[in-house]
């Protein structure tokens, strides 16, 4: 197994991420890469004493920036064993995480990917990982991406998904042209020929979320999220050979991005009247997606909540009222669906 770490001005937590692989998990063969991409907090001297203590460590500097993208590649390039981890530099693996997928890996060759709960903290410690029994669900490649489609977004994190590496190698790394979403697209790529794996119950990761986490740069608001996922899914299904099953899944992923995008604004008029001009963008990319979705009840709720700031029309709020609790409660069972079963 091997755990690529790229690193810039995580020198900090560079530590606790090279300790998570290294210690606690049992039955593993683990090797670190550790890429440095020219990082000026001292982060590449960090990373050679972890080196100079373990000789299970290697360390690459780059002498000048190359980007996340590139540094990630490289990375994953260079493995030679039979899995291979990316794990950034600010998140941790959990106790027995590489255990548990390389036994489901073992157990079912058809599997390219394994993934499972991840679990998000705040600057500081890291909580202890729940003790839950570890159970195995195994999916065919179509159907998890028919599952990711109806979601409309990546149901992985990142630093919870282990690869097998003949399958990386098969359908290369991460698109340069899309560097807030190349995981999404490249999870779809890997299910596209090989079956998909999640451990549930166990925490399988822990990702830190502090000021500087490319979680909270990468994305100005919800809208260019939205932008960026659909350029995801439209590479992804563009790349597709003629006839693949797995391109009927794309109309399913234009519908959910579009009707989210009717729910983001939806939510910006309930919280706020002044947002009414705000919310144009949102309308357009949700037409521009799948202009069938003027007949879903997002389009409904959307032209309610307009009516009513428009006019405080009574029947237009009871209206928009009950399809935004629906909109809600949709969310929480999407949410603890994806709690559960990983989708």
């Amino acid at each position: 197994m091997t755990v690529v770490i790229p690193c810039y001005n995580y020198g900090r937590f560079l530590g606790e991420a090279v300790g998570s692989a290294l210690t606690d998990q049992p039955g593993v063969d683990v090797r670190v890469l550790v890429i440095d991409d020219a990082s000026p907090d001292g982060s590449a001297e960090t990373a050679r004493a972890l080196a100079a203590s373990d000789d299970r460590v290697e360390v690459v500097v780059h002498r000048r920036n190359q980007g996340h993208i590139a540094t990630y590649n490289e990375g994953l390039s260079a493995a030679t064993t039979t899995y291979v981890v990316l794990l950034s530099a600010d998140d941790k693996l959990a106790p027995g995480a590489l255990t548990r997928a390389t036994a489901l890996l073992d157990a079912h060759p058809s599997v390219g990917l394994v993934y499972g709960r991840p679990r998000s903290f705040w600057d500081g410690a890291a909580p202890a990982a729940a003790a839950r029994r570890a159970r195995w669900r195994v999916w065919q490649g179509q159907d998890w991406i028919a599952a990711q489609a109806r979601r409309g977004q990546s149901c992985i994190y990142s630093p919870e998904a282990v690869v097998r590496t003949e399958v990386q190698r098969r359908v290369g790394g991460y698109n340069a042209l899309l560097p807030h979403t190349a995981d999404l697209e490249m999870w779809l790529r890997i299910a596209a020929v090989a079956d998909v794996g999640h451990i549930d119950g166990p925490d399988q990761a822990f990702r830190r979320m502090h000021a500087s986490s490319m979680m909270q740069t990468s994305y100005a608001n919800e809208l260019v999220d939205l932008q960026h996922r659909r350029e995801a899914f439209e590479s992804f299904f563009g790349s597709l050979p003629d006839g693949h099953p797995a391109g009927a899944h794309a109309g399913t992923a234009r519908r959910r991005l579009a009707e989210e995008a009717l729910e983001d604004a939806s939510g910006l008029l309930v919280k706020d009247a002044a947002a009414a001009g705000d919310i144009d963008g949102y309308v357009e990319f949700a037409a521009a997606a799948d202009a069938g979705v003027t007949s879903t009840w997002q389009w409904r709720e959307l032209e309610a909540w307009r009516r009513w700031r428009a006019a405080s029309a009574p029947t237009a709020y009871a209206v928009a009222s009950a399809l935004t609790s629906r909109r809600r409660i949709e969310h929480r069972v999407r949410r603890y669906r994806w709690h559960r079963r990983g989708v």
